[in-house]
């Protein structure tokens, strides 16, 4: 069963305190208006909260953050995980990578934490959940909700557990750099969808993502928890370009 975007929310004015503080002090922080995560509703969040409502949202403020406040502070969650009509699994995938990358997701908070870590790892946060995998378990798995297809496995929120599975269903493709020659076309077995693995030198994998589109020598990719230069403990969702010397690939379904 799939987390739910958005888990439920209750009201909260100046004077509260607790989860669904720290929540909207997230969302604060997400959207550009800086505020400590505190889970207190000081007169700091209050006026953090009035400045979103002046300047990004429109809605007026009642005094409290309400269901509506806080459902456009979370738009873009929602955004992100909307439904769209009819594609085969493999485009449903990159369509989803590509959703969620337009919404720009990001840890806020600390290492591996806040709404959208939340949302990708069903509810786990903190330094102990790199979520690079947790990002292409929740982007295959809408995928696969989305046209009804039956995944052969479960992924998991592990590198090296993903590649055992894989291998198990025989659904793991080994990489490596393209072979030389001028008549060799490799990988021709690679497409869009599929779920690549980066090596860490080590016998086993540091990091995952989306192929999103694939060339004679190099592939792009949508990853989760990277950043600009490619790492495995960035800190947000971000689109890169990788060759194959270092990548082994999974066939999702």
């Amino acid at each position: 069963m799939l987390l739910e975007p958005l888990p439920p929310f209750m009201p909260c004015a100046r004077g509260a305190n607790g989860p669904n503080v720290k929540r909207v002090q997230e969302w604060l922080n997400l959207h550009g208006i800086g505020c400590d995560i505190d889970g207190d509703f000081g007169p700091a969040t209050d006026a953090a909260v009035r400045r979103y409502c002046a300047t990004l949202s429109g809605l007026k403020y009642p005094g409290q953050v309400t269901d509506l406040l806080m459902a456009d502070m979370e738009a873009p969650i929602t955004r992100a995980c909307a439904s769209f009509p009819a594609v085969e699994f493999l485009t449903a995938v990159v369509r989803y990578a590509e959703q969620h990358l337009a919404q720009h997701p990001r840890e806020v908070g600390g290492q591996n934490m806040g709404p959208w870590v939340r949302l990708y790892m069903r509810g786990r946060e903190g330094a102990e959940w790199a979520w690079c995998a947790g990002f292409v378990r929740y982007v295959v798995e809408k995928a696969a909700k989305q046209t009804g297809t039956t995944l052969p496995f479960t992924l998991s929120f592990r590198c090296r557990e993903i590649a055992r599975d894989a291998k198990a269903a025989g659904l793991f493709i080994e990489g490596g750099a393209r072979p030389p020659g001028p008549t060799v076309h490799w990988p021709g077995t690679i497409k869009p969808g599929y779920v690549f693995l980066k090596r860490n030198g080590k016998g086993s994998w540091s990091h995952t993502g989306i192929v999103t589109a694939v060339h004679d020598d190099h592939v792009e990719t949508i990853d989760g928890n990277s950043n600009d230069e490619g790492s495995r403990e960035g800190y947000e969702v971000c689109r890169l370009i990788r060759g194959y010397a270092k990548l082994d690939f999974v066939v999702p379904a």
